[in-house]
């Protein structure tokens, strides 16, 4: 069973933050999934010995993909204070700041799944 996200007590703030919170858990629950993953390339990689590219793409993916968790988790936390917004420059402030991290992780999801095809080809060339 679903849990009731939205009210209809509630005003459009709360649920634009409510709806952005959410988002940012997504987030965060991809990224630490594409962390599991990428271990586990790393392994097939060792174990099959694949090129040294090809773990070098891997630990940059990985790197960056620790960069990107790190700045979400600090963007979660400083975004306590939008609940405290009063006005519509402090509320577009925040939405802004939301935008510019949808985009990073946007832009990073991209770039994880460039390089995880990368790897995937090698993986179906060295197996062939």
């Amino acid at each position: 069973m679903k849990n009731q996200l939205f009210y209809t007590h509630e005003d459009d703030h709360q649920i634009m933050l409510k709806k952005d919170d959410v988002e940012i858990q997504h987030w965060l629950a991809s990224l630490n999934y594409f962390t599991e993953e990428i271990q586990a390339f790393l392994q097939l990689a060792k174990n099959l010995q694949l090129s040294r590219a090809t773990v070098q793409q891997l630990n940059e993916v990985s790197s960056k993909n620790a960069e990107c968790l790190k700045e979400l988790s600090r963007y979660e936390i400083a975004r306590l204070n939008a609940w405290e917004c009063d006005d519509m420059a402090c509320d577009s402030f925040y939405l802004n700041n939301h935008e510019e991290h949808r985009q990073l992780v946007m832009d990073h999801i991209h770039y994880y799944r460039a390089t995880i095809k990368a790897v995937l080809a090698q993986l179906i060339t060295t197996s062939s």
